[in-house]
């Protein structure tokens, strides 16, 4: 079946049309094939797949004159031509499938490495594939899998509107999101994608992102962090008005933020499910709060224990504990009705005045795609 479709989709071509006239002592389409093939039915390393795998488990037409190291000649190859193998698989795939590219979702996740150790310094590919410089990647971030002790790459994915993949990025592990949507902007400029609506994360926003998006007629739907005193905060969110309905588990409300040119589209969204669901979780979490303080009262010596740290400092209870002036711990109501405002609710945004309010809400929904091509 893997064979089938990879010839369907023309893939052998574009690996074909690439290699050229190269002089390679080994078929480097087979070579892919086969490491694909690995991957999708019984992941394993490369040398397993050659020795025990492509050896005594399956056979496939074409491989059997493959050695170990054109394994790793082939992944050069692969990682040297990759933008020209992706550009032109994209555009046959474009054509094959009538893909609509006016919606663009990029999201990033994190992938760790079982070492101890970052990457210091830059290292050589295989000399046969030109001895490329890569630069070091393997570095300590905010991980996205709770490894946050492990080294980690950062990888970008931009997908249709049906969940095909457009294109991918690698950038190192302490790469923040915010950072990479200039790189990722200029490098779909390049393809030429028609109306090209870019559909980001909160983690994507900031003035500079905005500007970057917008700079030649670009378009896009951001989904807005909603940050104490910020526009979306104290002018966005609280704005009287009647939701729209839209489905059974979304209603949106259009809020508009100045005059003229310089006037700003949000839609609020209200899922009054998901609403119900935090409002619940909230409930649990400040039972379990409650425990932890009275059980603090009863403990003599010292009012800053260290369990009092503990809880201060923890993203689950630290937002609804504060301290009396006698430094006593109690639970924030103020911030426990902060917080109730917004269950249920996030906030998009749009600079492309042709879509309403359900076109942005919706549009940004189908975010989640990205998270279906990760698993």
């Amino acid at each position: 079946m893997l064979e089938a479709l990879w010839r369907r989709l023309g893939i052998h071509e574009v690996i074909g049309e690439t290699v050229g006239v190269r002089a390679f002592d080994f078929d480097v389409e087979r070579a892919l094939f086969a490491m694909v093939a690995n991957r999708a039915c019984a992941p394993s390393s490369k040398l397993y797949c050659h020795e025990q795998w492509l050896r005594e488990e399956v056979r496939i037409s074409g491989t059997e004159a493959l050695e170990l190291h054109h394994l790793y000649r082939a992944m050069d190859f692969l990682e040297g031509q990759r933008e020209v193998i992706e550009e032109s698989l994209y555009y046959r795939l474009a054509d094959l499938l009538n893909l609509d590219v006016d919606l663009v979702f990029y999201d990033t996740t994190s992938l760790h490495f079982e070492i101890d150790e970052e990457d210091e310094r830059s290292r050589l590919g295989n000399q046969a594939a030109g001895a490329k410089r890569y630069a070091p990647l393997r570095k300590r971030g905010k991980s996205k899998n709770g490894r946050d002790d492990a080294p980690q790459i950062v990888i970008g994915l931009a997908v249709t509107r049906d969940g095909l993949p457009v294109r991918h990025w690698v950038f190192a592990g302490n790469t923040v999101d915010v950072t990479t949507v200039e790189r990722v902007k200029a490098d779909l400029r390049g393809w030429q994608l028609n109306r090209c609506l870019f559909v980001g994360d909160a983690g994507m926003v900031s003035e500079a992102n905005l500007k970057t998006l917008s700079r030649g007629g670009g378009h896009y739907i951001l989904c807005m962090p909603i940050q104490r005193g910020g526009e979306v905060a104290t002018e966005v969110i609280n704005r009287p008005g009647r939701y729209q309905e839209v489905a059974e588990n979304l209603r949106v409300k259009e809020v508009v933020v100045g005059d003229g040119e310089r006037r700003r589209r949000y839609v609020i969204c209200f899922n009054p499910q998901e609403a119900v669901r935090q409002h619940k979780h909230r409930e649990q979490v400040i039972k379990e709060l409650e425990a932890e303080l009275s059980s603090l009262r009863q403990t003599a010596g010292k009012p800053h224990t260290k369990r009092l740290c503990q809880l201060r400092s923890s993203a689950r209870y630290g937002p609804y504990i504060r301290l009396t002036k006698t430094g006593k711990p109690v639970i924030d109501k103020a911030a426990v009705r902060a917080r109730e405002h917004l269950d249920g609710k996030f906030v998009v945004h749009s600079n492309d005045d042709t879509l309403s309010a359900e076109d942005m809400a919706l549009g940004y929904k189908q975010l989640q795609r990205v998270e279906e091509a990760w698993r």
